[in-house]
């Protein structure tokens, strides 16, 4: 397979996603995350024309908890974290889902992640229950009278009636 054409591919048609290679910890440092391939859903939120750079001290905080579910990831195979991105979009911040993967490829370990905007319900503890569905969160779309026109399937209509 032609590594452009994959390249490009999870480029133009993955959401926001990405790939990180995780560099081992040398001196006591702690070990290294490094971008290796990111979507442009997500460049559009990595300091794009759309978007705007949060304050450093804020700013801090959000990568620290981008680090957390590296980390998790790392050592639990995966995680899954509702966090912030670190940049507003169109002047606005919103809660986000992230997905993050371990895997190993010849010797080297890495981390692929994915996420989407979400919007919270009221919270009352330091996390969420949500449910699952074959070993996957589920989803709710939010109806709108603005936004996004979502064909549904022959298949789903049929089930609907």
């Amino acid at each position: 397979m032609d590594p452009a054409f994959l390249f490009k591919a999870f480029y133009v048609g993955m959401p926001p996603a990405f790939i990180k290679r995780v560099d081992p910890a040398d001196d006591g440092h702690k070990r290294k995350f490094s971008d290796l391939i990111w979507s442009r859903q997500l460049d559009r939120f990595q300091e794009a024309d759309e978007t705007t750079p949060i304050p450093s001290d804020r700013r801090s905080i959000i990568k620290a908890d981008h680090r957390h579910g590296d980390e998790a990831a790392l050592q639990n195979g995966r995680s899954r974290q509702v966090e912030l991105p670190d940049s507003y979009v169109d002047d606005e911040l919103f809660p986000i889902l992230t997905y993050k993967t371990r895997f190993e490829h010849h010797g080297a370990l890495y981390i692929v992640g994915w996420y989407v905007p979400i919007k919270l319900p009221e919270l009352t503890d330091d996390k969420l229950v949500v449910e699952e569905e074959v070993r996957q969160l589920l989803f709710q779309p939010v109806l709108a009278a603005k936004g996004a026109h979502v064909p549904l399937g022959k298949a789903i209509k049929k089930l609907m009636q």
